[in-house]
């Protein structure tokens, strides 16, 4: 599965390079590098595509994703807390940015979100 997304890696810088509005290639291409291990790599095209595009919901749940896998506990709880203005109301992200609170040692915070 490892070699799957080696090979992906190039095809898909391709593919942003041709065509950069297209929102899942960055998407896509961090997850690739996410899985062969290369995170910084993961985390740079993922704050690329948000810079250019800052509404990418599933980018900001990537890098999100990202932190908490780093422990980066109040990192992930604020781009939950993006996310949340993208998609408010979303039960399922609340949930996770109080989670992420709640690691990052904010209980407080994290009980009023529920």
């Amino acid at each position: 599965m490892l070699g799957a997304y080696q090979k992906a890696i190039p095809v898909l810088r391709n593919v942003l390079q041709e065509e950069p509005g297209l929102s899942d290639a960055p998407i896509l291409l961090a997850e690739a590098f996410s899985r062969t291990g290369a995170r910084a790599e993961a985390r740079k095209t993922l704050e690329q595509a948000l810079a250019d595009q800052p509404g990418l919901l599933r980018a900001r749940l990537q890098l999100a994703g990202l932190d908490e896998e780093e422990e980066r506990w109040a990192a992930a709880a604020e781009e939950y807390a993006r996310a949340l203005a993208i998609s408010p109301g979303s039960a399922d992200i609340t949930r996770r940015r109080a989670i992420a609170l709640l690691r990052a040692g904010d209980p407080a915070t994290a009980r009023d979100l529920l």
